[in-house]
């Protein structure tokens, strides 16, 4: 049985804001990219954990049971900076242009509680809670470019609001479709 990838992601709140960031990437890396690059079906979003499951109804109870013990509260990121950085695991020999997220101890503490909601329901956190670095991926690449965004193109570090929600994600790790929000 082929398991689908599903990701438990925040996205940005504001649609204008993602407007931009899907202009950034398709402008700096349409031409370079390697399977990911945001747009019709790419979300920008900032990966808490992604997991595969055998069926959606798998993965929305999952995602439904973190939920539950949530509490309803807007949260705030702050986008500190434009990065392009090395690949790790699945992106090894690749590079990812990145919004780099600043860990604040409460994101960090609400993805290892999705981790382990995931792992309560025998489901596979490929988010490795010890690594987790957070981030909004604009495209990965095969090799490092020069054209890169500067604070023209969005000024950071910035604060913004974020929802949760459950995706469809590919194997390369892209939120094509949002199949179920929260508005935290």
């Amino acid at each position: 049985m082929k398991l689908q990838r599903y990701n438990i992601a925040l996205l940005p709140s504001d649609h204008t804001l993602q407007t931009t960031m899907v202009h950034i990437s398709r402008l700096y890396f349409l031409e370079d990219q390697d399977e990911y690059i945001l747009g019709p079906e790419g979300l920008p979003h900032i990966t808490l954990c992604q997991f595969k499951a055998a069926t959606l109804e798998n993965a929305v109870t999952a995602y439904n049971d973190f939920l539950s013990n949530e509490s309803i509260s807007t949260i705030k990121v702050i986008i500190e900076k434009f990065n392009i950085r090395p690949g790790k695991l699945v992106n090894t020999g690749k590079f990812i242009a990145e919004y780099k997220i600043q860990p604040h101890p409460d994101l960090i503490a609400l993805q290892l509680r999705c981790a382990k909601k995931l792992a309560a329901h025998h489901l596979e956190n490929l988010t490795p809670s010890e690594a987790y670095s957070p981030h909004i991926t604009l495209a990965r690449l095969p090799v490092m470019t020069n054209k890169l965004p500067t604070k023209q193109d969005l000024n950071c570090p910035l604060y913004i609001d974020a929802h949760l929600s459950l995706g469809l994600s590919t194997e390369a790790g892209v939120f094509v479709k949002e199949l179920s929000a929260h508005t935290l």
